[in-house]
């Protein structure tokens, strides 16, 4: 079954049921609930992932869509509270 998304024309901010925010970023594709649609649909244009596409990106009907580097997570600066020209110096 294909899946309908919207490509958004301009960086979006959304919330989700639980009240959670999310970015979209210019030419991304996000799956948008009716009451989304009606508040961003001038920002956004119809498009739709074929089936071949959805296999050959692993996507999950749960919605999770696994990615090549999900084990690369970035390194954390917490707890590093020096100002950036200090730790330039070290």
């Amino acid at each position: 079954m294909a899946v309908k998304v919207y490509i958004a024309k301009i960086g979006l901010v959304l919330t989700n049921a639980d009240g959670s925010t999310f970015r979209v970023g210019v030419g991304e594709a996000v799956e948008l609930t009716p009451e989304q649609y009606k508040t961003v649909s001038a920002y956004v244009d119809e498009g739709h992932i074929k089936d071949a596409d959805l296999a050959a990106s692993g996507y999950q009907p749960d919605g999770e869509t696994p990615t090549a580097d999900d084990n690369q997570k970035p390194k954390s600066n917490r707890g590093n509270n020096k100002p950036a020209a200090a730790q330039a110096k070290e």
